[in-house]
């Protein structure tokens, strides 16, 4: 959630001043050379503490949480807690095993197969849903725009014929983006996509 999260906060910062797709974050990365924003404490709100608080963070951000998500707040809470105690007292529950006038070793939480299973498929439903909200809002194209950027630095800018060098930077960025993108890029998307970036 952290990843996605500062990922959409980058691309639509005036969402944080309810001026969602307002102003493109790769705008300022563009002319400010780096992100002059600190969602740590966002980003915090969001994934720390119980679910409950963790939704209503990302509802005052985002103006809305994916039903998924609100409608399985008591699993959340389930899966949290088993999580912390297995990260801090070996799987055992974490108040319990911190009391020092017991003298036997309390048992380990188990966890079945089948309620693995509906965890990973919980986990993996609101992943989806909090990545296509997130992405069909607020990220769009902004993680190629970044790539663009940073691969410009790398590629010959001198050539004062526009289209030419444009022409250029299109097959350079076809090529990078099909080695290290996760889908083929098509040359009309890359030329777009450069073509944006360089009226910015």
């Amino acid at each position: 959630m952290a990843t996605v999260i500062k990922l959409a906060l980058e691309s639509d910062v005036g969402t944080l001043y309810g001026t969602s797709r307002r102003i493109d974050g790769i705008e300022i990365i563009k002319h400010g050379g780096a992100q002059p924003f600190d969602f740590e404490d966002k980003l915090k709100s969001c994934t720390k503490g119980d679910w409950g608080s963790r939704i209503r963070a990302f509802e005052k951000i985002f103006g809305e949480a994916p039903d998924v998500l609100k409608n399985n707040v008591s699993s959340l809470e389930k899966l949290r807690k088993l999580r912390n105690n297995v990260g801090h007292a070996f799987g055992r529950d974490i108040e319990t095993s911190r009391a020092h006038n017991v003298i036997n070793i309390n048992a380990m939480e188990s966890l079945k197969r089948n309620k693995t299973l509906e965890y990973q498929k919980l986990i993996y439903g609101i992943s989806r849903a909090i990545d296509r909200q997130l992405l069909l809002k607020h990220i769009g194209e902004y993680q190629s725009l970044y790539f663009y950027h940073d691969l410009r630095t790398q590629i010959d800018c001198s050539d004062s014929n526009q289209a030419r060098r444009i022409g250029n930077h299109t097959q350079i960025l076809k090529k990078k983006l099909g080695q290290f993108g996760a889908l083929k890029a098509s040359k009309k998307f890359c030329a777009e996509l450069i073509n944006y970036y360089e009226k910015l």
